[in-house]
């Protein structure tokens, strides 16, 4: 018996969708979400300080961010940003996570310009007047962007690392209270990093696995089935993507 001494004791909560790894990845990356974060220059004063604190050229990372909480109610953009960041390449992550915003230098590295061509589902932004990209990418167009970012930098990382960014994420869910989570966008990548936290002993939170349609065919192709796993790690259901989001 557990005395609470008149605290009060609540369940473990499920979030029944959420990105536990994309959450991890993007645990020390500037944190530009409301209300800390009031208008566009204040977004810039948080870029122009992790300019200083990364080597030239490092990829500078933001993400939280929310147009409609800022004074100008608009998304900064790619001159917004290449202010303060003319030759480090900048990426900003809205709240949503359906929409990014790149500086002049994160488009060239992406090899993104006036005349890339949209892809199905997503939006490259145009200015109307001169047909140049103003850096903001929505859904489709922005995942393109962010795979490539995700996967190329968790391959760089150590097999510790990745159980470290893994197992502390976990940890800030566990202080929430939250237990146990559906992790909706799931690739190879991610997979095993949870299953490397769950080998070392590092895993607090359960994981219902959601793998994203592109990369199941492996899965289905094995007869794997929905449930597959343990108490600890389990392959769900397989994410769709079908019109984008509300961003």
């Amino acid at each position: 018996i557990i005395d609470l001494k008149g605290g009060v004791l609540f369940p473990g909560f499920i979030d029944s969708h959420t990105h536990l790894m994309i959450f991890a990845y993007l645990l020390n990356a500037i944190d530009l979400a409301p209300p800390r974060i009031k208008n566009i220059d204040d977004i810039i004063r948080a870029v122009r300080t992790s300019v200083g604190e990364h080597q030239h050229g490092e990829w500078i990372t933001g993400s939280r961010f929310v147009e409609y909480s800022l004074a100008e109610n608009r998304y900064p953009n790619r001159y917004d940003l290449d202010e303060v960041s003319p030759d480090t390449p900048v990426i900003l992550y809205h709240t949503s996570f359906h929409a990014c915003v790149l500086n002049s230098r994160a488009l060239k590295e992406m090899d993104l310009d006036r005349n890339s061509k949209t892809p199905v589902g997503g939006i490259i932004e145009k200015d109307s007047a001169t047909g140049e990209l103003t850096g903001v990418l929505h859904d489709s167009a922005m995942f393109r962007v962010f795979d490539h970012l995700f996967v190329r930098d968790l391959k760089a990382m150590t097999k510790d690392a990745r159980i470290k960014m893994c197992s502390n994420a976990m940890g800030k869910f566990a202080e929430a209270g939250i237990v146990a989570v559906s992790d909706a966008l799931v690739i190879p990548e991610s997979f095993s990093i949870y299953q490397d936290t769950l080998d070392a002993g590092k895993a607090s939170v359960r994981v219902y696995a959601m793998p994203e349609l592109t990369v199941s065919d492996a899965l289905i192709n094995t007869g794997i089935k929905t449930g597959f796993g343990n108490d600890m790690l389990k392959i769900g259901s397989i994410k769709i993507f079908e019109d984008g989001g509300m961003s």
